[in-house]
């Protein structure tokens, strides 16, 4: 019968081995860190492109129920323009507020992201059609670092822009 005989290691292999733990640990540690920042990292981004793309939906249908197909291209002229159909909507876009100075908030209202200005947000209405094209470009730094440091030549920017588009037909 051959029976399965089971080594105890010695104390010398045990001595060799008291090391090698520590090891692993500084070796697997800073890349789980890392890991575990880039998924925060890509998390946040997520969240933020779900946050553009719901105030944008917000804004691409108040503009859909307002307008009626004649008068497209006169209410989506500029964004910036106080008191126009595009301005209201694309306030909407940006604060969650058709009007954010009605009523007065103090402090002021801030933007859904940090960042996003009415500049950001553009319409449209291709030629020939009653839809309203809805546009917003948003820069996203992350937490962290907004450069990575190189060894030779000009640092990689990680900023990059969050582009969104959205299409609804007029309903009026």
């Amino acid at each position: 019968m051959n029976r399965l005989i089971r080594s105890v290691p010695s104390k010398r292999q045990c001595r060799k081995q008291r090391g090698v733990a520590m090891v692993e640990v500084t070796i697997a540690l800073p890349l789980i860190l890392l890991l575990m920042l880039v998924t925060a990292e890509v998390g946040r981004l997520l969240y933020q492109y779900n946050t553009l793309t719901k105030a944008q939906r917000a804004g691409a249908n108040y503009l859909a129920r307002n307008t009626s197909e004649g008068e497209i291209p006169d209410h989506i002229a500029n964004p910036e323009t106080p008191g126009t159909k595009a301005n209201q909507a694309a306030n909407l876009v940006v604060f969650g507020q058709i009007d954010p100075n009605n009523p007065p908030v103090t402090p002021p209202l801030k933007p859904v992201l940090e960042g996003l200005q009415l500049s950001d947000v553009s319409f449209s209405n291709p030629a020939g059609t009653d839809e309203i094209v809805v546009q917003v470009s948003y820069a996203f730094t992350p937490m962290l670092l907004t450069e990575l440091p190189t060894f030779y030549g000009d640092p990689i920017p990680l900023e990059f822009p969050i582009s969104s588009s959205v299409s609804v037909k007029a309903l009026n």
